[in-house]
């Protein structure tokens, strides 16, 4: 027969446990305002893709090739990268998320090719002043200038196209947050109004 205190420590003890068993997911809820975050995760994306583009594309023009390189590859790799994880992922999400992941995934694809590009076209560019038959005739500036503006043309289009596959596929992760961090916290709530 169970004694006021044992009847005491087992509620005491039911409680506790319950706090700790929803305590994950309320502080989650609580500090994590995914709407607030997602908006702002946004906003400062757009902010960083933007500030460090642009100074991008100005080194491939400024700077020769061996100087450039190390960036160009450096960026091929992690935009690659997040290719490969898109393409990956696909076969595991429901038929939207599947489409907004193989649409970033081809966006971050794209991109990649227009870095190479790029790249390939840096080359040419630097290497044009070796060229006898430019060298020797007024034509060199001309043929420098339209390069030129073909490096620019595909290193913008190049950064556009990874903030596109940036932009979508973090709203779809930051929703996909929203809806795990729901249904979590009410199996949670369930599971601790079930237990005595």
């Amino acid at each position: 027969m169970p004694t006021k205190l044992t009847k005491f420590f087992r509620g005491l003890f039911s409680m506790v446990y319950s706090m700790f068993k929803l305590l994950p997911q309320s502080l989650e809820k609580s500090f994590v305002p995914s709407r607030t975050l997602g908006f702002l995760s946004k906003i400062f994306l757009t902010i960083i893709i933007m500030a460090a583009g642009f100074p991008y594309v100005q080194q491939l023009l400024r700077k020769p090739l061996d100087e450039v390189t190390g960036i160009i590859l450096t960026t091929f790799g992690a935009i690659a990268g997040l290719s490969a994880v898109c393409y990956t992922a696909v076969p595991f999400y429901k038929q939207e998320q599947k489409e907004t992941t193989l649409y970033a995934g081809e966006k971050f694809l794209h991109s990649c090719l227009m870095i190479i590009q790029t790249l390939f076209l840096k080359f040419g560019v630097d290497r044009l002043p070796e060229w006898d038959f430019l060298k020797n005739s007024g034509w060199l500036n001309h043929v420098q200038w339209f390069a030129d503006f073909i490096l620019v043309v595909f290193g913008i289009v190049a950064i556009i196209l990874a903030y596109a596959g940036f932009f979508d596929l973090n709203s779809l992760l930051w929703k996909r947050y929203e809806i795990t961090r729901e249904k979590r916290h009410s199996k949670a709530m369930q599971e601790i109004r079930k237990s005595p």
